[in-house]
């Protein structure tokens, strides 16, 4: 069985078809469980030198390591960003959720 991971990332509120764009592809090519889209909040970071102030929806996609990097490769061709946020934190679960994200994946 592969161990659970949670994966960030971000996408920009002005394009709001995250879920048929974005996230159905991920679930049907079964490379995520699971995702959670927040409310839009507000990013501010540098970008090759410009301040950016943008709204974006903070994504929380819930797979195993195993799918990370398919994950990873995927989001980059169906991402608008140019480098998009892909932040992998390990994460403990439940033996059921973990065998939910696992059977997700087969």
């Amino acid at each position: 069985m592969s161990e659970p991971v949670v994966v960030l990332t971000t996408w920009p509120a002005s394009n709001s078809h995250v879920k048929e764009k974005f996230l159905r592809p991920l679930l049907d090519e079964r490379l995520i469980a699971c995702a959670n889209v927040f409310p839009v909040m507000q990013s501010v970071y540098m970008w090759k030198g410009e301040f950016c102030d943008d709204n974006e929806f903070q994504l929380v996609l819930k797979t195993t390591k195993a799918s990370v990097a398919k994950l990873q490769g995927r989001l980059k061709e169906l991402h608008p960003y140019e480098c998009p946020e892909f932040l992998v934190l390990a994460a403990s679960a439940s033996s059921d959720y973990a065998a939910f994200l696992n059977k997700q994946q087969e």
